[in-house]
């Protein structure tokens, strides 16, 4: 489970995330990134380091009309997202969208494609 203050909830950031942000596709997963600051009104983008990252989970009915199989691959997720959490830069606020694929994936195979796409972005520390 992600600690409170790195998950991502409220409609609005999502959707402000999903209009100001730029987005990474992968073959299981996309990732939309956006700066915290930008979300913070008044604060200079260079204090975006100094706030905790958020991390918010999409998996949506096209990945599966089970709730149950939905529920599965976002738990997943969040223990990969876990795992990752110490490696990721501070200061954004990042959505992690699953595709259809990735009901093909092993458990352990989440945390390698998750962090190849995070390094992609390039928001992890040393990649």
């Amino acid at each position: 489970m992600l600690p409170g203050p790195h998950r991502l909830r409220s409609r609005h950031d999502f959707n402000h995330i999903y209009k100001e942000g730029k987005s990474w596709h992968g073959p299981y997963f996309v990732t939309w990134l956006l700066p915290r600051a930008t979300l913070e009104p008044g604060l200079p983008l260079s204090t975006a380091s100094f706030l905790v990252t958020r991390i918010g989970l999409v998996v949506g009915k096209k990945v599966s009309k089970l709730a149950i199989r939905r529920n599965w691959v976002k738990r997943r997720m969040r223990q990969a997202c876990w795992e990752l959490l110490k490696e990721i830069e501070p200061g954004w606020d990042v959505i992690l969208v699953a595709r259809r694929a990735v009901l093909d994936l092993q458990a352990n195979q989440y945390l390698p494609e998750l962090e190849q796409l995070l390094a992609q972005a390039g928001i992890l520390h040393g990649h």
